[in-house]
């Protein structure tokens, strides 16, 4: 073989795993479908469709929004809400969206400066085996940045931990499960209006 062949066969060998490198999803994250919406590097992040992101540790600083059909799980990871001030950002899920942290930590990176967290009526939480420290940014009636506002029916908590929030879990107009949780240095572990557990 000459050794103009051999180049040409080592450059498009070259050429053709750049190219696969290039359709690999980026570490951590999958979709389904061949779609996802991944973390961007910075601002907010929008999520719109099926995005499933284990094992890695994600610096928001932005608000999350899980929209309409937007599915967002997140197994094994580190989320850490990066306010500079109380209420800079908010995570939100939306009506027909839906948020599934398993075996996750979401956290203020300064529990001095907490995020807002809504799950609006017509979405799904879940949170299993998971952590939540620095949620709820203030606590005044009517009370809409105070904690983890759950206002739907269709959340459900599972050994997971809840600690420096404002108000934990605060549950209005909805029946959401609650199994074998631990609340501990919140203001509130649980304030709930119109609502059973």
């Amino acid at each position: 073989m000459s050794r103009g062949k051999m180049l040409r066969n080592r450059r498009d060998i070259l050429l053709v795993s750049v190219i696969a490198l290039l359709l690999l999803p980026a570490p951590g994250w999958t979709a389904q479908g061949g779609r996802a919406s991944p973390p961007p590097p910075s601002g907010d992040w929008t999520v719109t469709d099926a995005t499933s992101i284990s094992g890695t540790t994600i610096v928001l600083s932005g608000n999350l929004t899980v929209m309409p059909g937007g599915i967002l799980t997140l197994d094994q990871v580190v989320l850490i809400v990066d306010c500079s001030f109380g209420g800079q950002f908010c995570i939100t899920v939306r009506a027909g969206g839906e948020l599934h942290l398993r075996a996750s930590n979401l956290t203020a990176s300064n529990l001095s400066k907490r995020f807002d967290f809504t799950a609006m009526a017509g979405s799904v939480l879940e949170m299993t085996r998971s952590e939540v420290h620095g949620a709820g940014s203030l606590w005044v009636e009517p009370a809409q940045t105070s904690g983890i506002m759950v206002r739907t029916g269709s959340a459900s908590f599972t050994d997971t931990v809840f600690s420096n929030n404002m108000v934990a879990l605060d549950i209005r107009n909805c029946s959401p499960t609650v199994t074998n949780c631990t609340f501990f240095d919140n203001m509130a572990a649980v304030v709930a209006y119109n609502s059973s557990m």
